[in-house]
């Protein structure tokens, strides 16, 4: 009977968990969407230069978030930190690199519609992102 409880209650605090990286994904992405469009009406500057500004504030954001909310780190140590902020950024550069591999292959190179390709290469880099994160990034020891 033991044994059922704690699997239900390991079950219980994936489904949290994944939940909470549902809200934070929602979160982030109104992070990078305003910090995009803010840029683009106050500035005035390339699409591509409010897109990179975006994106890193949107990634400081995200691993706020998750290594409070979602994950629950206790890593305090400077190092610690170091590490985990660092294979965080990495993995979000590579997951950024998946999607716009995907979209440069599917939309610019086979003429797909570059909407849905958008649309099913987040679905690839949410996923993504969730395993690195659970994974390699905010493991618990």
């Amino acid at each position: 009977m033991r044994g059922i409880k704690d699997a239900l209650t390991r079950r219980r605090g994936d489904i949290r968990e994944a939940a909470a990286y549902a809200v934070a994904g929602v979160l982030t992405t109104a992070v990078n969407y305003g910090c995009y469009a803010l840029l683009r009406q106050v500035t005035g500057i390339r699409p591509t230069l409010c897109t990179a500004v975006a994106w890193a504030v949107s990634v400081a954001f995200a691993y706020a978030v998750n290594r409070r909310f979602v994950f629950k780190t206790q890593n305090v140590r400077g190092a610690a930190m170091a590490r985990e902020a660092g294979l965080f950024v990495l993995a979000r550069v590579l997951s950024l690199a998946l999607d716009m591999g995907i979209v440069w292959l599917f939309a610019e190179k086979m003429g797909m519609n570059d909407y849905w390709v958008k649309l099913g290469a987040n679905v690839f880099v949410i996923v993504a992102n969730y395993f690195a994160s659970k994974l390699m990034i905010f493991k618990k020891e």
